[in-house]
């Protein structure tokens, strides 16, 4: 449950920083995300650094700041993976998982691929340069 609260805030500190004006586009998020991993980034610089993957929930679809219609929802409650590669993307990706609302599963075994791709990507790495 405290690795719930932890994720929450993080969205949160991505929607605010959307929500206040600080990103309005694509290029923007990627400045305040930055460049570097999350436990590299100065502290509290935009809010709290967030650690990638991370699971969360979609609650809803808007447009314009107003709920879409609700045939447009078919999201809500499914979980998702949120991952970035600065080396590949500018802006974080979301892997919407499963075919069933509040069914966490399948976002874990995304998690668990995503954190495996990373081990490995960072072995290479160090053999590379190592």
């Amino acid at each position: 449950m405290a690795e719930y609260i932890e994720r929450e805030a993080e969205i949160r500190a991505i929607v605010e920083a959307v929500d206040s004006g600080l990103a309005t586009t694509a290029e923007d998020l990627a400045e305040i995300l930055g460049d570097l991993p999350a436990a590299e980034v100065e502290p509290m610089k935009y809010g709290p650094p967030v650690e990638f993957p991370f699971i969360a929930m979609v609650e809803q679809s808007l447009q314009g700041g107003k709920m879409t219609p609700q045939s447009d929802q078919r999201f809500n409650g499914r979980y998702a993976v949120v991952y970035f590669n600065p080396k590949k993307w500018k802006i974080p990706l979301i892997d919407i998982c499963g075919k069933k609302r509040y069914d966490r599963e399948e976002a874990e075994v995304r998690m668990a691929e995503l954190n495996s791709q990373e081990a490995e990507e960072a072995l290479r790495e160090e053999a590379e340069n190592g």
